[in-house]
């Protein structure tokens, strides 16, 4: 079961701005190793760029992938 880019694209699109772990727990079952959780990262900061609040970390889809996927407002 690989993660597929549209389906990470659609979970952050779908809350805007996502905790990082968030989105980590809901592929997590999609990855078993430590090379797929990397492989995941790097998707994710492809799609998304990374902003930290109050110490948090958060993902918020980049205007490249708002337009590739043609969600932009």
């Amino acid at each position: 079961g690989k993660v597929e880019e549209k389906e990470v694209v659609m979970v952050i699109h779908e809350h805007g701005k996502l905790q990082l772990k968030e989105l980590v727990a809901q592929f997590r079952p999609l990855l078993p190793t430590k090379a797929d959780r990397d492989e995941f990262m790097q998707l994710v900061k492809k799609v998304a760029k990374l902003t930290t609040d109050h110490g948090q970390k958060f993902v918020v889809l980049n205007e490249i992938t708002l337009e590739e996927y043609k969600l932009a407002k």
